[in-house]
């Protein structure tokens, strides 16, 4: 990479990396193609279409990689060789950026629909070649305080030419802003190829596509029971009465008193707020957000389950959970050990007795030979 002029560290790796994955999958799938050429005797066409389908979670994976690897190649190039620059020019005049060379060539105004555009045309040369032309804009819209400025754009494989026009002077001068961007169409290359492999690696075999099949037979009901579980909430919502959302609130004026049975008449406000949002429409839920958003979780007669009032309700179940098996797991061990122990110590006393006989067993012998001596 170095002999192309890529000295930059970062660069470097991204473009040597991206060529290592690029050229190893391009290598496996030529030689996965000639070997089934080998072996049907098919063109290199009609090998690699059936093998790509045959194989299409492997080769639409490897489609995903190769297309990361463009995507790489296109950040690092137009982040790290982007160019940029300036200038104001009259008509006949020229601005150069990298080996372009814009020249501004005319200017003209018209009227199309509800705006007035501005355009100066821009001759592209390069090594004193003319090789496209380009038009800038800036619009003025009927009801827009603020003008609009309209990129143009000239995209190759190798570059994208961006030319803008932020100002235009009394004599027909105008500003621009000139970027160039390498290799930008592939990371849009690459992004497709992700996703064209990744389609072609989740398409289904037959053996899934008959399990879908046959997931999909179940599909009516399950649909039905989601409608049903939909349309419960709702009929529920239909009939709220004001004492219904008052059991579940504690009157403010009243503390630990509930709503619904309050005997000093403080809670008239909170009912007359309930009532209020009863008829615009409100759900239950929504009117005890309401009051909690005011009050806290101290106005509602049920702690609700959540945050750390989740945490201190299920906390000693959970413990109870994971306590209870961990506490038998260690007891067996502890039982386990005892056992193991007493299994040594009846070992070592089998050795010693078995080494007490067979000491005296030799005392014995060795007597005898001595008194047959």
């Amino acid at each position: 990479m170095a002999a192309f002029g890529i000295r930059e560290l970062y660069p470097l790796l991204a473009f040597t990396l991206s060529a290592f994955v690029g050229a190893t999958i391009i290598q496996e799938y030529i030689t996965a193609i000639r070997s089934r050429k080998k072996l049907s005797g098919e063109s290199s066409a009609l090998a690699g279409l059936k093998l790509l389908w045959k194989m299409r979670r492997r080769y639409g994976g490897h489609i995903v990689h190769f297309g990361l690897a463009m995507m790489v190649v296109g950040i690092a190039a137009s982040s790290a060789y982007k160019l940029e620059s300036q200038g104001t020019l009259r008509q006949g005049e020229s601005l150069g950026i990298g080996d372009f060379v814009l020249k501004y060539e005319s200017f003209r105004q018209y009227e199309k629909y509800n705006r007035t555009i501005y355009a100066a045309t821009l001759g592209v040369y390069r090594d004193g070649t003319r090789i496209d032309e380009m038009e800038a804009e800036r619009r003025y819209y009927v009801n827009a305080k603020q003008p609009t400025t309209e990129v143009a754009i000239r995209s190759t494989l190798v570059e994208d030419l961006y030319v803008t026009m932020p100002g235009i002077g009394k004599g027909n001068e105008i500003t621009l802003k000139v970027a160039v961007n390498p290799l930008l169409i592939w990371i849009w290359f690459g992004s497709g190829l992700m996703v064209l492999g990744g389609i072609l690696a989740i398409i289904p075999s037959r053996r899934k596509k008959i399990m879908i099949r046959n997931s999909l037979r179940v599909a009516p009901a399950l649909l039905l029971t989601l409608l049903i579980f939909l349309l419960v909430p709702v009929a529920g919502f239909a009939g709220l009465t004001e004492t219904e959302v008052s059991e579940s609130l504690i009157c403010y004026a009243c503390p630990g008193e509930p709503l619904n049975i309050d005997r000093c008449g403080g809670g008239n406000q909170m009912r007359a707020a309930i009532s209020r949002l009863i008829k615009e429409g409100k759900s239950k839920p929504e009117i005890l957000d309401f009051f909690v958003a005011e009050f806290g979780d101290s106005i509602l007669t049920t702690v609700p389950k959540k945050g750390f009032n989740l945490v201190a309700y299920t906390g000693p179940f959970i413990g109870l959970l994971v306590g209870i098996p961990l506490a038998l797991f260690i007891i067996r061990r502890w039982g386990s050990a005892g056992r193991e122990q007493a299994t040594d110590n009846a070992s070592t006393e089998r050795t010693a007795t078995l080494d007490e006989k067979t000491r005296r067993q030799i005392e014995k012998e060795l007597s005898e030979l001595d008194e047959e001596d």
